[in-house]
This record gives structure tokens, C-alpha cells and sequence, in this order.
């Protein structure tokens, strides 16, 4: 979902991605956020694990009143 919307916002139809485009996301994430430390700190996790190229959010914990 995240390389559509990126291809989208590049103007891009999303049916039809550049497989380049694809490819330059997957290189940027894995380069940034290779560490786990840090996909941490800024709330990334990989809930299928290395390589699988599924990003997700870590869910703030909610809180009862």
C-alpha cells in the first residue's frame, strides 16, 4: 500500500508500478530502517520479519480511564 501511494502522489498509475519505483522504496526502507532499534523508536515494526518487505505500525497502547 505504501509503494501505490507513493507511485499515486509520483502521478503514477497504481495498477502499473516501475518496477524501479518499487524497487527504490524497498532499497530506502531497508537502508533506513535496517536496525531494529530504531524501526522501534519511530514505531515500525516487521510483523512477518526480515525480508519480507511487510511494514507495520506499532499501535500506541491504549489506555483505560
Amino acid at each position: 500500500m505504501v509503494i501505490q501511494h507513493i507511485a499515486k502522489h509520483m502521478g503514477h498509475d497504481a495498477r502499473q508500478i516501475p518496477e524501479d519505483l518499487e524497487e527504490a522504496v524497498i532499497l530506502s526502507f531497508e537502508q533506513n530502517w535496517r536496525d531494529e532499534r530504531r524501526r522501534a523508536a519511530y514505531g515500525f515494526h516487521l510483523p512477518f520479519g526480515e525480508g519480507s518487505h511487510r511494514w507495520g505500525v506499532v499501535r500506541e497502547p491504549t489506555f483505560a480511564h
